[in-house]
């Protein structure tokens, strides 16, 4: 899933590595909270979009 745009859009256009890691760091702590299939977020930075993409996780047994 490509997110549609980026909640550090001011600052990226600024401040784009800053931005992207509390981003991608932001998606990532939600998606482990859906456990036991949490999606994995990754970094993909591409305009105009966000620079993070969630792709389908494997089960988690924890």
């Amino acid at each position: 899933m490509y997110l549609a745009n980026c909640p550090f859009h001011a600052l990226a256009e600024e401040q784009r590595e800053l931005a992207c890691t509390m981003n991608h760091a932001l998606i990532s702590g939600i998606a482990d909270a859906l456990r036991p299939h949490r999606p994995h977020a990754r970094l993909d930075p591409r305009p105009p979009g966000c620079c993070v993409v969630l792709t389908a996780g494997r089960k988690s047994s924890k």
